[in-house]
């Protein structure tokens, strides 16, 4: 007769490959948002009249929007002081309800504000991803984090997707297709995913003298040096800061 313990672990470990699916799922949905804006960014200098520069700021502004949301989530342990699966589900509803507001805007200055919202929202869905992850996959957790981060990949790429297969189509239109998808996601996790049997609510204290200890473990920041090398861009340091 089988261990209660061994068929409980049996259990948790089906339902680990399904918990990935809807994760991974979710994650793709919402990360449509991220470059929602860069794929239509053609119609928007010609109606906006920008020019090549000032367009660039609308992908740019979502990176620094992630990197300061990043950071102000790490240094409040939001994904440790609450539900990871709550905060995944409130950033999409943010994020959406501001990409949608994006089709109402007339000018770059306040395209630019929304786009910088858009990705403080996003620190709240892909690092608090891998949190969420992290509670089901107690082992094997490297290849969870890798499907995850294959299906960001994927979803940010989602509106440029739509503009191969569907040229011409209105840039409001896929602004909020991109919004619709983040409901789902949020949907998804609200509604569809359960916690982890695993995962606890933690109470963490932050502390600025856990820094020195960061800085000193060498294979963490050996791993942080590489991100930056290897991504050559900005997004490392919202990155680095929160996988620290």
């Amino acid at each position: 007769m089988a261990n209660p313990s061994s068929r409980s672990k049996q259990d948790i470990g089906a339902n680990r490959w399904i918990a990935l699916f809807w994760i991974a799922l979710a994650e793709l949905f919402a990360l449509s948002l991220w470059f929602s804006a860069s794929a239509v960014l053609p119609q928007l200098e010609r109606e906006w009249g920008m020019n090549a520069i000032e367009g660039s700021w609308m992908t740019t502004s979502v990176q620094i929007g992630f990197i300061f949301g990043a950071i102000c989530s790490a240094f409040l342990g939001l994904a440790d002081r609450y539900n990871p699966r709550k905060i995944f589900v409130i950033a999409c509803i943010i994020g959406a309800v501001i990409n949608s507001l994006f089709t109402l805007s007339s000018g770059m200055v306040v395209g630019l504000s929304l786009r910088f919202l858009t990705g403080m929202t996003m620190a709240g869905v892909y690092p608090t991803a891998v949190k969420l992850l992290s509670t089901w996959f107690q082992d094997r957790r490297g290849f969870g984090i890798g499907i995850l981060i294959a299906a960001l990949t994927v979803g940010s790429s989602l509106p440029h997707l739509f503009n191969l297969f569907i040229p011409n189509v209105s840039w409001k239109l896929l602004m909020l297709v991109s919004s619709l998808l983040a409901l789902v996601s949020a949907g998804i996790m609200q509604w569809i995913l359960p916690d982890a049997s695993t995962s606890k609510k933690e109470s963490a204290t932050v502390s600025m003298n856990a820094l020195k200890y960061i800085l000193k473990d060498r294979p963490v920041m050996l791993a942080n040096y590489g991100y930056l090398v290897i991504c050559g861009n900005c997004m490392p340091c919202g990155h680095g800061f929160h996988i620290s």
